[in-house]
């Protein structure tokens, strides 16, 4: 997208022949407008503000893992402070859909410990199993050590509808499923 904006001053910048005129000067205004633009509006990365509450939401898909950690400022819009992403291996690949959830969320408290870890966080999940997280009985050995790693932390978790989480569900789908990644 960004590229396409700066075509036009891309073609001039290194043309040692190239004159000004008219035509040109209003094209090259224009397109350094609309990129200016373009890139004032682009998703930016904030400082955290350790004073407020953070909130992960996080992602899974058949070829990867994402998330992003959140802050709402002062008007209750996001100000972005880490985003997160990774493909999945070979044997991640046979995971059922809750397992690679739950993979994500681990992924996630991995990435962002440094910002959450003693302090109370929102944990944003689009697999409705998930929110009866605590409640489950029966679990294998993997899941038991990743109980392990999740009871350290202190979090809320909730559903949101996967129409409505579009940046995680994005970043988890950013690679190629594995047998595109392996020819």
């Amino acid at each position: 997208f960004y590229s396409t904006l700066a075509a036009p001053l891309n073609k001039i910048r290194n043309n040692k022949k190239f004159e000004w005129d008219a035509e040109w000067t209003g094209n090259l205004l224009e397109s350094f407008s609309k990129l200016k633009m373009a890139l004032q509006n682009c998703t930016k990365i904030s400082y955290p503000d350790f004073s407020r509450k953070f909130f992960i939401a996080t992602d899974a898909s058949k070829s990867g893992i994402g998330g992003v950690l959140y802050q709402l400022d002062k008007d209750n819009k996001k100000q972005f402070v880490l985003f997160f992403s990774r493909s999945l291996s070979k044997s991640e690949l046979n995971y059922c859909v809750t397992k690679l959830e739950l993979l994500g969320i681990i992924y996630a408290l991995r990435r962002c410990s440094y910002y959450i870890y003693g302090r109370h966080f929102t944990l944003i999940t689009d697999h409705k199993a998930l929110t009866f997280l605590w409640t489950q009985k029966h679990l294998n050995s993997m899941l038991m050590r990743w109980y392990e790693e999740l009871i350290v932390y202190d979090f809320d978790i909730i559903h949101c509808p996967g129409y409505k989480h579009i940046l995680p569900d994005l970043l988890s789908r950013l690679y190629p499923s594995y047998a595109l990644r392996n020819t």
